[in-house]
């Protein structure tokens, strides 16, 4: 077909493996232009690399023999696969024991780039196993959504964003017959990074701005994220993490099934002013302490928390309002006490301050005394010595 190879290297045991008595062994590097992978799996010859043809539908178990035991050291300078353009694969394919092992492999693919290692292992018939460590720069959250099917049942959120990611993570489980994941196999997890995002039209996001009145929550501008996240029982778990937006924080944390189910709870701190009814509520709660004589002011952010669960499709989302209420009213009683504390402080240093005062009176009430009675005493002992020595005189 349109594929080119050039390939250098040995290969060992030729005779011995013709007769099914030996592995045959062989080391090779690999170089080429153009390798066409959906021609050589049997697609359809015409198939263009805009319009490939073949699908993952389509695709079958690729079983690796037990009794080849290959390094190939590839080059590739294009890879058409699927519905895929890889560019610049480089890295060390290790073919033995039913086994395809990947070995610092590099290539570029939808705009960004990819490390990768790992295994394929068809040990079990119909039904392969994987195992790798993948890094991820710069790639287009939408193109990855649109190329990957794993990825529209792992992030079903990628539909709705725009904007790029990176990550890295490690990942194992089961292929299917048609050589997509079985979700429920994969368990894995790793850190993934945001520089920015635009996430538009998510009906969950939608659902959370009726709920709360917020109606700048229908689309959202995310910056400067980092996440982390585990596969397990056919969920991905989200770890906390923080979103800022419009003065807003929001940490977010949870998890998404792959059966589209979700269920995230989400803290937010959200400024009074954005609030609406809910902030004329606490204004009266403060117009109320005022009128009873306590000048208090509220805090100028308000937490709210929201679970939501239900499907991406059709969320329920439910935001505890009824704290924002009781935070305002606790936050009026604390005030309170604060005052009441303030006061209480006030009066117990005006009286330290008195008490220390009238001791210090005291103490020079008591010094003036003790002077004076020493003064009376050396003065009545000057008059007693002037008469002793007036009799002294008169008798001598």
């Amino acid at each position: 077909g349109s594929s080119d190879l050039v390939a250098k290297g040995r290969i060992d045991n030729m005779v011995t493996y013709y007769f099914n008595r030996d592995v045959l062994k062989g080391s090779f590097l690999v170089k080429s232009n153009l390798l066409h992978l959906n021609e050589l799996m049997g697609s359809d010859e015409s198939a263009t690399p805009d319009e490939p043809a073949t699908d993952s539908a389509s695709l079958e178990v690729i079983e690796i023999p037990n009794n080849i035991d290959f390094t190939l050291m590839a080059d590739f300078k294009k890879v058409l696969y699927d519905n895929m353009e890889i560019s610049n694969m480089q890295g060390s394919l290790v073919l033995k024991e039913q086994t395809l092992g990947f070995r610092d492999v590099n290539m570029g693919v939808l705009g960004g780039s990819i490390q990768m290692s790992g295994t394929y292992d068809t040990k079990k018939p119909g039904k392969p196993l994987f195992d790798f460590n993948i890094g991820m720069q710069q790639f287009s959250v939408q193109e990855t959504f649109k190329s990957f099917v794993t990825m529209q049942k792992v992030a079903p959120i990628g539909q709705y964003t725009s904007g790029t990611f990176s990550t890295g993570f490690g990942i194992n489980g089961a292929l299917l017959s048609d050589m997509t994941p079985d979700l429920n196999s994969m368990s894995g997890g790793g850190l993934m990074k945001i520089p920015n995002a635009t996430i538009s039209g998510f009906k969950p996001l939608e659902k959370l701005a009726e709920v709360t009145k917020m109606q700048q929550l229908r689309k959202m501008e995310i910056k400067n994220v980092d996440l982390s996240f585990e596969f397990e029982d056919g969920r991905v778990f989200i770890q906390p993490f923080d979103v800022v937006y419009q003065d807003m924080k929001l940490t977010i944390f949870g998890s998404n099934g792959f059966d589209q189910t979700i269920d995230y709870t989400i803290n937010m701190e959200v400024p009074r002013a954005k609030l609406g009814a809910a902030n004329t509520l606490m204004q009266s709660l403060t117009k109320q302490a005022s009128a009873k004589g306590l000048n208090l002011e509220l805090s100028p952010n308000i937490n709210i928390k929201v679970k939501m669960t239900g499907t991406v499709s059709d969320p329920k989302v439910m935001a505890d309002l009824g704290d924002m209420s009781a935070g305002a009213a606790n936050n009026i009683k604390q005030q309170a006490l604060d005052e009441l504390n303030k006061k209480k402080k006030e009066l117990e240093d005006k009286a330290k301050a008195e008490a220390e005062r009238l001791k210090q009176e005291l103490d020079a009430k008591k010094r003036e005394t003790e002077q004076k009675a020493r003064e009376e005493l050396a003065k009545k002992k000057q008059q007693a010595q002037a008469e002793a020595d007036r009799l002294l005189a008169q008798a001598e």
